[in-house]
């Protein structure tokens, strides 16, 4: 296959790495978020270090009740399909976090977070071995992990660069 054909293929495993770039954002938010969330400098919201604890497992709680079913998901509706519903969690529960005003609010943003999360952890990779060639598959399937690397990477240089403003990260 010509070498244009591939570019369809990188420009997919790209699209859909956005989403675990978005997840990796989630993993990284409260490496910086701690001090803020402890001084109430988040929607004056203060939490101790058990609540941050609770706040930091949230996400994987999340994005362990959704892995099965998202398989199942993927099944019905497609890869592709699965992962566009699967952004609608992650932006979800960032829109909570960022009007929080309880702590049990952030959980459930957490919670949601983690859902879109571990949603895209089984219907990306699925998606972008599906659409490669042999050749590529190989390149293609880091993407998904360096994009969760990347994120984390950027929540952390982010929220460092500009605590004004560490809500995003």
């Amino acid at each position: 296959m010509s070498s244009g054909k591939k570019f369809p293929q990188y420009l997919a495993a790209v699209c859909v790495s956005i989403g675990a770039f978005g997840t990796g954002s989630v993993i990284g938010w409260t490496s910086n978020i701690c001090e803020d969330l402890k001084n109430g400098k988040l929607n004056e919201l203060e939490m101790d270090d058990d609540q941050l604890g609770w706040s930091g497992s949230c996400m994987t709680l999340g994005a362990m009740i959704m892995c099965i079913p998202m398989g199942f998901i993927c099944e019905m509706i497609g890869r592709k399909g699965a992962a566009l519903i699967a952004a609608i969690p992650l932006f979800l529960g960032w829109v909570i976090i960022l009007f929080a005003n309880h702590k049990g609010i952030v959980y459930a943003g957490r919670i949601l977070c983690g859902i879109g999360g571990g949603s895209f952890c089984v219907c990306g990779p699925l998606y972008t071995s599906e659409i490669s060639e042999p050749e590529i598959r190989g390149t293609l399937g880091t993407f998904f992990q360096l994009f969760i690397t990347i994120g984390i990477l950027f929540s952390n240089v982010f929220g460092y660069a500009m605590p004004s403003i560490r809500l995003f990260t």
